[in-house]
């Protein structure tokens, strides 16, 4: 990778940085591996946006974050838990009850937690087509199921490398 910024993905990680033989992989279990040249800086920023786009279009993974200025379902249904456990005349109901609200508990948790208020930042700029916001938030969710991808280097195999040198070394 080249150690050099490029303005716009300067706050990123290195693998952002945009080489010769660049490509983006993107893959999940339910499709084949799409391969999308980011080789330079306009096809890097092209190709993170291409991703942000097909990934909201294709597989509307942003569900989550689409759903965060309405009231929560996690919310309404703790709510409507405690207002059932305080008017239990059974203590049997009431335990059952509140094993539920615990475990929902631990489902608000996870999904309150993880940096959500930055990623909805990221996300509420992504949307306006701000790269660097994309490309952020890209890189936080790389590892979410059907989020999948990585930037790989195309090996040019008439090129021999030198003695002691990685033969195809990954980008990331």
């Amino acid at each position: 990778m080249r150690k050099t910024e490029t303005p716009i993905l300067k706050k990123l990680p290195n693998v952002f940085l945009p080489e010769p033989g660049a490509v983006l992989l993107y893959e999940n279990k339910k499709s084949d591996p799409i391969l999308i040249d980011v080789s330079t800086r306009e096809k890097m920023e092209a190709g993170l946006k291409w991703l942000f786009w097909h990934l909201y279009n294709e597989w509307t993974v942003y569900t989550d974050l689409d759903q965060a200025d309405s009231r929560e379902p996690l919310d309404q249904e703790m709510a409507e838990l405690r207002d059932a456990i305080s008017k239990s005349q059974s203590k049997t109901v009431a335990v059952a009850l509140q094993t539920r609200l615990g475990d929902l508990q631990v489902q608000y948790n996870k999904a309150t937690g993880n940096g959500r208020q930055r990623k909805l930042r990221l996300y509420a700029k992504a949307k306006e087509n701000d790269v660097q916001a994309i490309a952020e938030l890209l890189h936080l969710r790389r590892n979410y199921e059907y989020e999948n991808w990585s930037i790989v280097s195309l090996v040019d195999p008439t090129v021999v490398p030198e003695e002691g040198e990685q033969a195809a070394p990954a980008v990331n």
